[in-house]
């Protein structure tokens, strides 16, 4: 239903800003992101780090419209607890091929 998508917009631009500005800002803070880690590391970052740092930043840039809403502090929360959990496994795997 048309209406009903017009409604959630409206709703999330009162709440987030305005969606084009949302992607800007959010292009503008991942080129940042990633041109300093291919500045410190030498080469490009992978893209499932690219992807962990983005749900993050979305949040970030909807926070710098409503720092009070705290459905976005807590959706921060979860993605680095998940990531920090995805790195865990991961790593133990990486760790258990590596050992003769």
């Amino acid at each position: 239903m048309p209406g009903t998508n017009t409604k959630l917009r409206a709703s999330r631009q009162e709440i987030y800003g305005d969606y084009p500005g949302g992607v800007e800002l959010r292009s503008y803070i991942m080129d940042a992101i990633e041109i300093r880690h291919s500045t410190v590391n030498g080469k490009e970052m992978n893209q499932i780090d690219k992807e962990y740092i983005w749900d993050i930043v979305n949040k970030l840039t909807r926070i710098a419209v409503t720092p009070n809403h705290t459905d976005s502090w807590r959706d921060i929360s979860n993605y680095a607890e998940m990531t920090a959990i995805q790195l865990e496994i991961e790593n133990a795997l990486q760790s258990e091929s590596e050992t003769p």
